[in-house]
C-alpha cells in the first residue's frame, strides 16, 4: 500500500460519524471552506488530534495578499472560535492564533464542529480530508483492512488508490468496468498499471459517453451509479493529433511513450509522446476548419463540431444526446502537430487534451 497524505478526501460530516476507524489512529482532519461571503481565497480549518488535546487552526491556504483577505481570515477565525467554544466551553488560544481544546476529541466531535461551520453564514460549502497515524498500525494488512472496513466509501479512500486502482469491477454492456480508479499517472504508465491489475485497456470515448448517459438515466447497477464521483480527468483509449484544419483520432492507441526534453532553441522544458512503435486499431480524420472561435487550440463547445466527429466520439448524433450533454460538454483541443492521449472529466463534462497526468480506469471483456 502506498502511504499518502491525506488518507481520505471529499469527506462530509456524515462520513466521520459513520467511520469505524478507532479515534487513536486519527492524526488530523482538514476542512476546506468555500464561501460566497468571504473575500476571494482558499480557506481552511484544520483539526489536529494530539492525544489528550486538540488544536484547531483556521486561515488561508495561501496569503493573505491584501487587507480584504486579512479581514476575511479574521472573520473565519472568529466564527471557528465561537463554534469551538460552543461545543467545548472555554478554550485557550496560543500566540499563533491556534485554539487549544484540552480534551480528547473524536471524529464525531469534529463532524459536529464541521456541521456548525456549515450552518454559519460564512460557509457556502465544505469538504474534509483525513490523515492517519500510519506508525500506529502493526502492519500494512491491518491498515488496509481497517480502511476497507471503515464504513466510508472506497472512492474517498485515497490511500487505497495505487496507480492501477483496485481489482473490483462491475459489468456494463458486455464489458467489466473497474469500479475504483487509480491515482494520477502518465498515459503509458497508467495503462501498464491497469494491465497488471488484469484489465485490457481504458474506456473508449463511445463507452464513456454511453456510461455517463446510462448513469444520468439511472439505467446502471447501484455499483456503477456513483462510479465517476470524486474522479478527476480519466484517460480514454484514444489519441488526437491536429494537422492543418483536420483532427485525426486514433482509437485504441498502442505505443505512446511519455518523453520530457529540452527545446534546443529556447532551452525550455517540454514534453511529447514518443512514438517509435505507435499503432492504433482505427484512424478517423475530421474537419475542424469552421471552429466558431476562429482558432483551433483551446476549449470549444460540442456544438462546434461536425456530426461525424460527434457520432464517432459520443456513439450517437448530437440531436439524440441528452440536453445536459449538448449544452455543457466542452472539448479541449491540443496544439497543432502534437500527438496526445485524450481524457475526460465526467463530473465537469470536459473532454480532450489535458497535458500530463490522468487517472487510470480499466475495462476488459
Amino acid at each position: 500500500m502506498k502511504l499518502v497524505l491525506p488518507t481520505m478526501d471529499y469527506l462530509e460530516p456524515e462520513d466521520l460519524r459513520a467511520s469505524t476507524i478507532p479515534d487513536k489512529y486519527i492524526s488530523s482532519i482538514n476542512t476546506l471552506v468555500l464561501s460566497d461571503v468571504l473575500p476571494e481565497g482558499e480557506y481552511y480549518v484544520n483539526h489536529f488530534v494530539l492525544g489528550k488535546e486538540a488544536v484547531v487552526k483556521s486561515g488561508l491556504l495561501e496569503g493573505p495578499y491584501n487587507e480584504e483577505q486579512e479581514a476575511g481570515q479574521r472573520q473565519l477565525s472568529e466564527m471557528v472560535h465561537n463554534v469551538v467554544t460552543k461545543c467545548f466551553g472555554n478554550v485557550e488560544q496560543n500566540r499563533n492564533g491556534e485554539l487549544i481544546v484540552s480534551k480528547k476529541i473524536t471524529q464525531r466531535d469534529i463532524a459536529n464542529l464541521i456541521q456548525w461551520y456549515n450552518q454559519s453564514n460564512l460557509v457556502t460549502e465544505s469538504s474534509s480530508s483525513l490523515s492517519l497515524r500510519y506508525e500506529l498500525f502493526s502492519s500494512e494488512q491491518e491498515m488496509e483492512e481497517t480502511l476497507r472496513n471503515s464504513g466510508i466509501s472506497l472512492r474517498k479512500i485515497y490511500a487505497l488508490r495505487e496507480i492501477g486502482g483496485m481489482r473490483e469491477e462491475a459489468s456494463w454492456n458486455g464489458i467489466g468496468v473497474q469500479l475504483y480508479q487509480g491515482y494520477g499517472a502518465r498515459f503509458d504508465q497508467g495503462l501498464q498499471a491497469i494491465i497488471n491489475r488484469g484489465f485490457e485497456r481504458y474506456l473508449r470515448p463511445q463507452e464513456a459517453f454511453g456510461l455517463m448517459i446510462d448513469i444520468m438515466k439511472k439505467k446502471v447497477s447501484p455499483q456503477l451509479q456513483e462510479i465517476f464521483h470524486y474522479s478527476n480527468y480519466e484517460w480514454l483509449n484514444l489519441a488526437w493529433e491536429v494537422k492543418g484544419n483536420s483532427l485525426i483520432a486514433y482509437l485504441d492507441p498502442v505505443g505512446l511513450q511519455w518523453q520530457e526534453y529540452t527545446d534546443p532553441v529556447t532551452k525550455a522544458n517540454k514534453y511529447k509522446y514518443h512514438t517509435p512503435t505507435f499503432t492504433a486499431k482505427e484512424k478517423k480524420v475530421f474537419s475542424i476548419e469552421k471552429m466558431h472561435s476562429g482558432k483551433i487550440k483551446g476549449r470549444h463547445d460540442l456544438s462546434e463540431f461536425s456530426d461525424d466527429f460527434i457520432q464517432f466520439h459520443c456513439g450517437r448524433s448530437f440531436a439524440v444526446l441528452p440536453e445536459a450533454l449538448r449544452k455543457k460538454v466542452k472539448i479541449d483541443l491540443p496544439p497543432k502537430n502534437l500527438l496526445v492521449p485524450v481524457a475526460h472529466a465526467p463530473e465537469n463534462l470536459i473532454f480532450g487534451h489535458i497535458g500530463c497526468n490522468g487517472t487510470p480506469r480499466g475495462v476488459r471483456k
